[in-house]
């Protein structure tokens, strides 16, 4: 979500769907980083969900621009996932719907999950089972509620930026960091927990990455009278 990271000896590389895919180690450990601390067992199979999850996700992405005949590329990294869909040959409602389908795919995964647990009559699972379900529901309805938040570089951010962008070429980058800024920083205050620190810090974080984009676009504005561009989002 923050840009490409460097490619490492460390990395994980495959094709699926046509659709060549990199995983940098941090995504490893973040992930590791993120979930129970109960017991390595317990760890690797959130990992593994994690994984598995945001996989869907960015190719939720990727097949919704390949239906557009573009050509997908994938990289897991420590925040998530960056999808890469050659935005600047996608039209306005393209754009819309290749940002749509990664949550969607998320939240499909997480019907499969709960629809198939359904369809078997709730059948008793083992300790594994219950983790797996558990984590799947969370991280695709959760996490996936949360990406679609009006906070850029998330999902919910870049949507609005392409919105308001279509209504507003001159300001529209503007006005969506500092819808960005005023969620994120919002959201900082109202998670802020000093015994579980970690949702204020994430929330800070992006509050922070958007102030700094509009001092950015500030100064060029300034100093060469440049205002913010309607294409930001296909960059």
């Amino acid at each position: 979500m923050f840009g490409l990271p460097a490619e490492t000896p460390l990395d994980l590389r495959f094709t699926l769907f046509r659709t060549p895919v990199r995983v940098h180690p941090m995504f490893w450990i973040i992930s590791a980083l993120l979930g129970p601390h109960t017991d390595l067992r317990a760890t690797v199979i959130w990992v593994l969900c994690v994984f598995v999850s945001i996989l869907v996700h960015e190719f939720g992405h990727g097949l919704t621009a390949m239906a557009f005949r573009c050509q997908p590329s994938i990289v897991l990294e420590g925040m998530g996932g960056l999808c890469y869909s050659e935005a600047e040959r996608q039209t306005f409602w393209q754009r819309l719907a290749v940002l749509i389908c990664g949550p969607g795919a998320g939240f499909l995964l997480a019907g499969c999950v709960y629809g198939g647990y359904l369809i078997l009559g709730y059948p008793p699972l083992s300790h594994t089972g219950e983790q797996v379900k558990g984590n799947m529901l969370l991280i695709n309805i959760a996490w996936g509620i949360l990406n679609l938040f009006p906070i850029w570089p998330l999902d919910g951010g870049q949507i609005t930026g392409v919105i308001l962008n279509r209504f507003n070429r001159r300001s529209g980058t503007r006005w969506t960091h500092i819808i960005s800024l005023i969620t994120a920083g919002g959201l900082a205050i109202y998670f802020f927990n000093p015994q579980d620190p970690l949702l204020t810090i994430f929330f800070a974080l992006f509050a922070w990455l958007n102030f700094q984009t509009l001092q950015t676009l500030h100064r060029e504005y300034t100093q060469y009278g440049v205002e913010d561009s309607a294409d930001w989002w296909k960059r």
